[in-house]
């Protein structure tokens, strides 16, 4: 996730985003003709149609160090919504698109090439929530806290990788 970015920033720019293009290709080229001219931008715009009943948001954690020449990890804090409605990136009005979090995989360690993955998931009676770790049993939960800091009773902090909502 980009620096500076909020959590419906980013889903945003996956969901509906305009931005500019310039084809200098060479099959531009060929297509359009060679000229002094540049080629005039374009605009390009994403739309996912129809919305999905599990969207699955993997957020970008791991990076490369150029310098360093080595892979890195983002341990930023990323604030997430227990809901979330997509409705408001489309242009349909003002249908709602309902979207409720149910479950995360988390990581702990300073690097990609070592650490811990657990993972958070909502119960179907939608109102436990079990953190699953091959380290310890099946932990229950009545909070959502739960699905932001799986492993709170271990005081380390694990950072979430992948949120998965689902359509309510």
């Amino acid at each position: 996730m980009p620096r500076g970015t909020t959590f419906a920033q980013f889903i945003r720019a996956d969901l509906v985003e305009r931005h500019e293009r310039r084809c200098e290709s060479a099959q531009c080229e060929a297509r359009y003709g060679k000229n002094k001219e540049p080629i005039a931008e374009r605009t390009i715009t994403n739309t996912w149609i129809p919305l999905q009943q599990v969207l699955i948001v993997r957020l970008g954690r791991l990076g490369w160090d150029r310098v360093a020449k080595e892979a890195t990890k983002d341990r930023r804090l990323v604030p997430y919504p227990e809901q979330i409605d997509l409705g408001k990136f489309l242009n349909e009005g003002n249908e709602e698109h309902m979207y409720r979090l149910d479950g995360i995989v988390a990581h702990r360690g300073g690097t990609p090439k070592s650490g811990h993955y657990v993972a958070a998931a909502r119960c179907p009676n939608g109102n436990v929530y079990c953190v699953l770790n091959d380290e310890m049993d099946v932990e229950y939960s009545l909070s959502f806290a739960t699905m932001q800091d799986p492993i709170f009773s271990l005081k380390a902090r694990f950072e979430p990788c992948v949120l998965v909502y689902s359509k309510i």
